[in-house]
């Protein structure tokens, strides 16, 4: 019999992208998720781990099938609003049929942002 309280959360989600530099960009702009760990050069790393818990891994000549990497990542942001109008403005995401917080990015990559709580 265990009772103790099991609390969980996710460390980090690694994603394989074509254009490393570009979602560097994405997800600090439209997430404010900067940099902490670089692999390799920061002009051009091989991979580099998010605050916030993304690690990206540059596949530039991968072909990414759209459900190949992971089904989405769900994000919790303070102001979904205005991350999205960004997203969709300066990184031309594309709405998905579940609605206007799911979005397509980059080379395929799904993200569904969530207002956090």
């Amino acid at each position: 019999d265990n009772d103790m309280e099991i609390k969980t959360a996710i460390d980090h989600a690694a994603v394989a992208v074509n254009d490393i530099n570009w979602y560097i960009r994405f997800f600090d702009k439209a997430f404010n998720m900067k940099v902490r760990n670089y692999d390799g050069p920061e002009e051009n790393p091989k991979q580099v781990w998010l605050l916030g818990g993304i690690q990206l891994i540059a596949s530039p000549d991968e072909k990414f099938a759209k459900e190949d990497r992971c089904r989405h990542l769900g994000m919790n942001v303070s102001d979904p609003e205005a991350c999205l109008k960004i997203a969709y403005e300066e990184f031309g995401a594309e709405e998905m049929p579940q609605g206007h917080n799911w979005i397509r990015v980059g080379d395929g990559l799904c993200v569904e942002v969530l207002q956090m709580k």
